[in-house]
Parts: structure tokens; C-alpha cells; sequence
């Protein structure tokens, strides 16, 4: 319930605004209900359309609408609690903690994960192809593997064990399909598995020497049952596989060939990561937030950082201090650390285009690789939580053991002064820690309301496109326009939001033959066919004579148009009824008319 509100009020709070990437989604979505079965996000041979088909089941009910494009990553959020909720039972259960400690641990990580930092809650609600898809389906492996290796140990049946592969197996091949990003964990919990395999023959050979090869052997036959995920992740992967075999494995090459990084690439993604990236995951900071909001951010952000590196320190001291804490904090967030730590090393070596390190932190095309850390940073916070509290004696047992305190030699007044202190010191330190908590969590509450509501969901690649769109829309319908030309950050959502009643399509495809801007060829034949399609043009506010005009007024062409005020600094200029068709391609001017957004 609290995820629901949260995320409800952030949608009603910025007014349903989406960019351009999103209404592409949507649009899609608008497509599979018409008939059209996609297997990846248009033009482009990754990121699977599992997404628009879960949005269109919920257009089949509420028809098409911004309100139910966010409904969608709303509903799914309780999905992510659920699993967190579920995983932090399983971690309890692995490091045997007390029902307190299990308690406390999972009502922690749940709350957390239901009030996200920000900046992750932001990106969770986006539809951008998959994202929160890919974050359901990496917490459900780690839960499924987690789940295999503790009935594996407990001595199950092979039987079910074979089941248990099968399902993993699916969950991967389906992350494949979805997104690729999907590897991080997929790593994270072979290695995981690895390690369990190693310890348990070590364990093995230490237990006996006589039944040591039956025992090895027993181990060898129940790996075997991992054979079943092969099929699994052929099931899950199936619509990559298809699309891969009519395709010339497109995709599969496009993952290969952006796998490489240069030293000096890696060491310039690293210092983005350790200087924006990563602190807006942990803390949920927001590019061009104001001071106020940024210093909001600043607890979680304290909280986040020390708990992360305490769970990390607590983890690697448990391999050179085999004391029982360390010991129990090693089972409880070792998964959680090696998939963190393959998140930021991911984020250092993967996919990432040049283009993204040169604009550096401001426009944050890239942060969005780091946001996965919001699935395991709830389990560090609620460890470290959960140590320090369960560390601190209840009353009843601290007056217990206070009133031995008379027989150590020390006055009845001492001993009475030691009974009323040492109660009131450590309910203070616990309602301490869950004040500071409390804090935490209103902290990151507040910042859902506080932030801009227009450029919280705004494009990450053109901050000056219009938030709100509906007078726009309004003027282009009152003029019965049908077709018109524009840059995909503004038109990808007038598209969308009319049900392709007015077509928008990027003047750059044909330009430039940038086909990544155009991703729906039919619409850009449209318009190109059209007779005298309207002009959509991002201009400077105040500009007296906007290069469209100019153009317009060189080539002697006629025309009627409207301002509309875009984000601070820039205008929405419509030109519509011109006396004869004019193409983008008549003039090198054009390119001052649609050009790459400068925010």
C-alpha cells in the first residue's frame, strides 16, 4: 500500500508528463492491439517488448492514456516489495537470525524497497522498454537460486531440484529477451553457486575420509539436474531465438559487439560513476534539482554510502575473523554484495555509447545502468539495522541482569542508579536508530512531492521539450492537422497521446538517414506524403525571427502560426496552412530548425 501511494502521488504530483522514449512504448502497445505482434523496442535488435504487451492488456481495460502507461511500472513496484520482502525472508533463514532480528530485517528491506531514493524510483516508474521488468526478473533469480541452493542442502529430491533449474532457466532466457542488463545478476549467482559447490566439497573431504568419494559423488549427480536450465532458457529466450534466427542473430551480435572498452573509456565511466552515477542511485539525487532537494538527499545518501561499505567491510572481515557476527552477516548479505558489486563493475565495462561520457554528469545519459543497486541497497541498510538493534539488550533482559549488579560490591545506591540508567540508555540507543531510520524514510518521501514537477520525467536527452503538451495538441486538432514534421522529443508524445490521429515524424531520418530517430518508417513515409504537413520547431524564447520563419519567408511560402511556451529559456513554434508543401530537404537551414536538443 505504501508503494501505491508513493508512486500515485509522484505520477498526479509531475501531471503525467512522459518523454519521448516512453510514448514510443505507448505507441507500440497502441500497435499490438491493432494486430502488430513486435518482439524488441522499434528499430533496434535488443530490449524486448514485454513491456508494451503488459501495457496493452491494461489499455484492452482503461483504453490508451499517459494515466495508464504509468499504472503499468506502478503496479509492478508491489511486485518488487513482494520479492524483497521474499528474499529477506530466505537471507533471514540462511543466516539463522533470531525471530526479532528476522522481523526486523524483513520489515526494513521491504519498507526500503517500497520507498525507493528518487532518482531509482523515477527510472522504475519510466517506460522505458523494460527496465522495471529486468528489476523484477533479477530479484527473482537471486530469490530462485537462493531458494535452490537451501533445498539442495537440505537433501531434497533430485526431482525437485530439476524443477527448480527449469524455472531459473526461464527466468534468465526471459531476462535475455527483456534486457541484457540482466547479466549483472545472472553472474552474480552462478559465481554464488560456484562457491557453494567448492565449499560444500571442501566440507566433504574435511568430514570424513572413508564416505568422502560417495558423498562427491551424490554432489556431482544433484549438479547434474542443472542440465534442465538448458531448455529452460531456450522456453524463456524463445522470442530472441526466433527473432535471432530471421535476423542474422542481430541481437546476439549487437550484445558482442558493444562489449569492448578501452582502459582509458573505463577509467573515465569509473569516475562518472563514482562522482554522479552512483551517489544519485544511493541517495536519489536528481540532475538540476534545487538546494533545497539536494539537501534532502543528503541523509539517505550518508545512510546509503556507510551502510553499503559497512556490509562490504563485514563480509570481507568474515573470511579472516571467523567470528560468529561476521560469520552471519556473510550469509545474510554475501548474494546481495557480489550482485552490487557486479552492478558497478557492469556499469564500468558494459554497453555504453561515447556520447554519454562526453556530456559527463549534467544530462545523466547513463545513470540508469546504476539503478539496479536500489534492488540490493535495501538489504544493506536493513542488515546493518539489524545488528545494531538486535545488539542492543531488551529492558527486561538488562533489569535482569542489573539486579545482580548489588552483589558485585558496589553500594545499593549504585545498584539502584545502574537499574534506572542502563534501561533508559539502550531504549534510548534503539529509539535512536529507529528514529534515525524513520528520518530516512520521510527524507525520501518528502523529496517524491518537493521535486520539479515538470522536469522530474523529463528527457534525460532534451530537458527543453515541452512538459505539458495539451495546448499544442489542441491547436494542431482546432486546425485539423493531420500530418506535420518535428523532433522525436516533441512529437513521439503528441503521437501517442491522439491515438495517431496526428502523426509526428523526425525531419533528422531523412536528413541525416538517422534511422534511430525515425524508428516507425511508416510513420515517416506518411508524412512525407502528406500535402502541406505542419512544422513543430523548438525555438529560443524571444527570439524575434525563428530560422523556421526565416526559411519561410526567403522561399516567399505563406503560412499561419502559434507560440506555445515551452521549459524556461525555449518555445514550441507551430506553423501550419502553408501555401504549398515545403520538405526539410530543400534547404542546409533546416538543420537550425530541427536540431539535437542543447540540454
Amino acid at each position: 500500500m505504501i508503494a501505491l501511494l508513493v508512486r500515485a502521488w509522484l505520477t498526479v504530483h509531475t501531471h503525467g508528463v512522459i518523454d519521448g522514449d516512453e510514448a514510443l512504448v505507448g505507441i507500440q502497445a497502441e500497435h499490438i492491439l491493432r494486430g502488430e505482434y513486435p518482439v524488441y523496442y522499434y528499430a533496434q535488435p535488443y530490449m524486448g517488448s514485454l513491456e508494451a504487451y503488459l501495457i496493452a492488456l491494461l489499455f484492452t481495460v482503461t483504453g490508451p492514456s499517459v494515466w495508464a502507461l504509468r499504472a503499468e511500472p506502478i503496479l509492478l513496484s508491489l511486485a518488487i516489495v513482494w520479492l524483497t520482502w521474499r528474499l529477506a525472508a530466505a537471507l533471514a533463514g540462511e543466516a539463522g537470525l533470531s525471530p526479532f532480528a528476522r522481523r526486523c530485517f524483513m520489515s526494513i528491506a521491504a519498507l526500503l524497497a517500497a520507498i525507493p531514493p528518487l532518482y531509482d524510483g523515477v527510472l522504475e516508474m519510466r517506460t522505458y522498454g523494460g527496465y522495471i521488468e529486468t528489476f523484477v526478473l533479477m530479484l527473482l533469480l537471486l530469490l530462485s537460486m537462493l531458494r535452490l541452493k537451501q533445498r539442495w542442502h537440505a537433501g531434497t529430491t533430485r526431482r525437485e531440484l530439476a524443477w527448480r533449474w527449469g524455472g531459473s532457466g526461464v527466468i534468465v532466457g526471459l531476462g535475455f529477451w527483456v534486457n541484457p542488463l540482466i547479466i549483472t545478476a545472472i553472474v552474480a549467482v552462478a559465481l554464488w553457486m560456484l562457491g557453494y559447490c567448492i565449499c560444500e566439497c571442501v566440507a566433504i573431504q574435511r568430514r570424513t575420509s572413508t564416505g568422502a568419494h560417495a558423498s562427491i559423488q551424490t554432489l556431482v549427480l544433484d549438479l547434474y539436474t542443472s542440465m534442465v536450465a538448458i531448455p529452460g532458457f531456450l522456453l524463456g529466450a524463445a522470442p530472441a531465438i526466433i527473432w535471432g534466427a530471421h535476423n542474422h542473430w542481430a541481437n546476439v551480435l549487437y550484445v558482442l559487439q558493444h562489449s569492448n572498452k578501452t582502459l582509458a573509456t573505463m577509467a573515465d565511466l569509473l569516475q562518472l560513476y563514482v562522482t554522479c552515477a552512483g551517489p544519485r542511485a544511493i541517495g536519489g539525487a536528481l540532475p538540476h534539482e534545487d538546494n533545497l532537494l539536494a539537501a534532502l538527499h543528503m541523509l539517505p545518501l550518508s545512510i546509503g554510502i556507510c551502510c553499503t561499505f559497512s556490509a562490504v567491510l563485514l563480509v570481507g572481515a568474515s573470511w579472516v575473523w571467523r567470528r560468529p557476527l561476521l560469520l552471519q552477516m556473510r550469509r545474510l548479505v554475501a548474494l546481495p554484495v557480489l550482485f552490487g558489486g557486479f552492478i558497478s563493475v557492469f556499469f564500468v565495462v558494459g554497453s555504453t555509447p561515447p556520447i554519454s561520457i562526453a556530456v559527463g554528469c549534467g544530462r545523466d545519459l547513463i545513470g540508469r545502468y546504476t539503478t539496479p543497486l536500489a534492488l540490493v541497497l535495501p538489504f544493506f541498510c536493513a542488515a546493518i539495522f539489524t545488528v545494531l538493534l538486535a545488539s542492543v539488550p531488551g529492558i527486561g533482559q538488562r533489569e535482569r541482569a542489573s539486579g545482580t549488579g548489588e552483589r558485585g560490591g558496589a553500594g545499593p545506591a549504585s545498584g539502584r542508579e545502574a537499574s534506572k540508567l542502563r534501561p533508559y540508555t539502550f531504549g534510548l540507543v534503539r529509539w535512536l536508530l529507529w528514529g534515525l531510520l524513520a528520518i530516512m524514510l520521510v527524507s525520501q518521501t518528502l523529496s517524491y512531492g518537493m521535486t520539479h514537477a515538470a522536469l522530474t520525467f523529463q528527457s534525460f536527452a532534451c530537458g527543453e521539450a515541452p512538459a505539458n503538451n495539451d495546448a499544442i495538441i489542441a491547436y494542431l486538432q482546432h486546425e485539423h492537422v493531420r500530418y506535420a514534421w518535428g523532433i522525436t522529443w516533441v512529437g513521439n508524445a503528441i503521437t501517442f497521446k491522439t491515438n495517431e490521429r496526428i502523426i509526428v515524424a523526425d525531419p533528422r531520418v531523412i536528413m541525416i538517414r538517422a534511422t534511430n530517430l525515425g524508428r516507425i518508417p511508416a510513420h515517416m513515409r506518411a508524412v512525407e506524403a502528406a500535402d502541406r504537413p505542419a512544422m513543430i520547431s523548438l525555438i529560443q524564447h524571444g527570439d524575434p525571427l525563428p530560422p523556421l520563419i526565416r526559411i519561410l519567408h526567403a522561399d516567399h511560402v505563406t503560412y499561419q502560426s502559434a507560440l506555445f511556451p515551452s521549459e524556461p529559456g525555449f518555445d514550441v513554434l507551430v506553423v501550419t496552412s502553408l501555401s504549398r508543401t515545403v520538405s526539410p530537404l530543400e534547404s542546409h537551414d533546416f538543420w537550425k530548425v530541427f536540431p539535437y536538443c542543447s540540454r
